[in-house]
């Protein structure tokens, strides 16, 4: 009988021992895996000049078009979810071309929250 019991203390105690050891750290755990995050796009620098050319233009989105008005910030955050939807299916821009790198810039600007910076 005390084999038993020890027998059956030894067998709990190793597979314990077992567990513990494979729930530890691995050199190669400390790896990053996950890809970097978007950089933070800027308005100022980046989005901005791409509206001034392509958008805020005689004829399109600038006062007295009927159009919203995208030489104002305000407005242009107003309408980002309506811009983002209109570069990604091609609606926008009706005149002329932007390149898919600024299409990308112009997005993931409106997805980081559409701030002026």
């Amino acid at each position: 009988m005390k084999k038993m019991k020890f027998l059956g203390f030894f067998t709990l105690v190793f597979c314990s021992s077992l567990v513990w050891t494979g729930c530890g750290s691995d050199d190669d755990d400390d790896i990053n895996t996950t890809p970097d995050p978007t950089p933070e796009v800027s308005f100022k620098s980046t989005v901005k000049p791409i509206i001034d050319t392509s958008c805020a233009i005689s004829g399109c989105h600038v006062a007295g078009t009927g159009r919203v008005d995208f030489t104002v910030l305000a407005n242009i955050q107003a309408q980002a979810s309506t811009m983002k939807v209109k570069l990604n299916n091609g609606s926008m821009p009706k005149t002329g071309t932007i390149t898919s790198t600024q299409k990308t810039n112009i997005v993931n600007w409106i997805d980081q929250g559409a701030k002026d910076n």
